[in-house]
């Protein structure tokens, strides 16, 4: 059993033996003596598991996890949950990096700033910021009807710029955009920050509903993408491990630069997918987003950081996702998928507890009398 102090760390030698070590060494891992580097920083790692134990203290608290990465991929924190030693509440759940993740909500949303930068249009452009809107391009219909979305909260606004319409999270806004870029666009820039298809998809399937989130995404996932806009438009691997040395203490192989030799080095260098300038524009109209915008009661650094915070319908996920040139770091919560009346996980009846409220307890259950939206906390 696990330290109670030392759980979410826990998460994150789970998460390495699973994606990188085993299908790196197979039963080497076990047999050989190996001696694991990581890239983490203790002191992040630290303050990362305070931030999280700091607010969710109650058992019937939901779930959260939060990973910090570097613009050349180096994973600085990794919080994968609340409770490891509890497998019933964890549910076998690494909630940091199990895909298909959690829907992304408004988090996303920079994805579809970036193809639209991308193509020319203007942050200041001017849309109508009404709710719901009425959206005429056939592309965005669903069921054979008009795609009509609406702003949270049934919030109505008047004319918006682009950036205006980013610092609120205006979805009436962003579906308009999806409707004059077209979904294909967005799925490509999405592709390209390293999101993965899922259920088994080759591609991320183009729907105007990506603009608002209608997508999972693991907070890995996540955060490697926005350490690509930290990086100005490259985009790293995902990097956990520094060296690894056998039991004689040679090393045995590198993932980052070393000044002693090792038998076998890793060059991984981040990629460019998109034009440092346009990566440029999109963090200026992020920190206003952090400034006076959806993030502006959460976040306080002292220094300025650019951001997005994300709310997926029915508040069943909530995302902070933001970043300095030197980190990128994205904060998820929310409750584990729930069985039905039955009680058998798997079945049509299985569902995710909102975190906001509503007449059923079971289903809405606000945290500490909150409704958790990406910029509660």
């Amino acid at each position: 059993e696990v330290n109670p102090k030392e759980q979410t760390a826990a998460y994150f030698m789970e998460w390495l033996r699973r994606e990188h070590l085993e299908p790196e060494f197979g039963n080497r891992l076990y047999t050989d003596g190996l001696k694991i580097y990581t890239t983490l920083d203790l002191e992040m790692q630290r303050q990362a598991e305070q931030a999280v134990a700091g607010i969710l203290t109650e058992p019937t608290d939901p779930q959260a996890s939060l990973v910090s990465m570097t613009p050349r991929g180096e994973v600085r924190a990794f919080v994968g949950g609340t409770d490891f030693n509890n497998r019933r509440k964890a549910r076998g759940t690494i909630f940091a990096s199990d895909f298909p993740g959690h829907q992304s909500g408004s988090a996303l949303k920079p994805f579809t700033l970036m193809a639209a930068i991308e193509d020319g249009i203007s942050t200041e452009s001017r849309f109508s910021g009404a709710s719901p809107a009425t959206i005429q391009n056939p592309e965005c219909s669903q069921n054979g009807q008009l795609w009509q979305p609406e702003n949270f909260g049934g919030a109505s606004y008047g004319t918006l710029t682009l950036d205006q319409a980013t610092t609120n999270s205006v979805n009436t806004i962003y579906a308009q955009l999806a409707a004059e870029l077209g979904p294909g666009a967005i799925a490509s820039t999405l592709e390209d920050f390293g999101f993965s298809p899922k259920f088994g998809d080759e591609e991320i399937t183009p729907v105007c509903s990506l603009a608002l989130g209608a997508f999972p995404a693991t907070p890995v996932e996540m955060a490697r993408a926005y350490a690509g806009f930290a990086g100005r438009g490259r985009l790293p691997d995902v990097i956990p491990i520094r060296y690894v040395l056998d039991s004689n203490g040679d090393c045995r192989i590198s993932y980052l630069p070393q000044k002693f030799g090792c038998e076998e080095e890793r060059k991984t260098a981040p990629r460019p997918v998109a034009e440092q300038n346009d990566v440029d524009v999109l963090t200026q109209t992020l920190t206003h987003v952090v400034a006076s915008g959806t993030a502006a009661s959460s976040v306080e650094i002292g220094r300025p950081a650019a951001g997005k915070t994300g709310t997926a319908q029915n508040n069943v996920s909530s995302w902070f996702a933001g970043y300095v040139p030197q980190l990128a770091t994205v904060v998820w919560m929310g409750y584990p998928i729930e069985p039905g009346p039955d009680g058998k996980r798997g079945t049509t009846d299985d569902f995710v507890p909102r975190m906001g409220f509503c007449s059923d307890p079971v289903l809405c259950r606000p945290v500490h009398g909150i409704e958790v939206t990406g910029g509660s906390f």
